[in-house]
């Protein structure tokens, strides 16, 4: 299984694309990128999963603290993501 969805679906788009385009006469190109994208998209996949641990961890410490300024500054930077 892929941990690269979004960009395997858009490389499927492409080469259906240039299928068609070739069919149709059409001069080759290079479909190039994809590893590129794949790396960002694996990127963006580990900030987001770090994203999720540090919430996990501020919600915890907010439920130690109970209340307080603290915990409202905690609330208001997870709101305004």
């Amino acid at each position: 299984m892929s941990d690269t969805h979004r960009t395997d679906a858009a490389e499927e788009q492409s080469i259906r694309a240039y299928e068609k385009e070739r069919a149709a006469g059409w001069p080759d190109f290079p479909c190039d990128g994809y590893d590129f994208a794949r790396e960002l998209e694996r990127e963006l996949s580990a900030a987001l999963a770090r994203i999720k641990r540090l919430e996990e961890a501020g919600d915890a410490m907010a439920e130690y603290i109970a209340s307080g300024p603290d915990v409202q500054k905690w609330t208001q930077a997870k709101e305004a993501r």
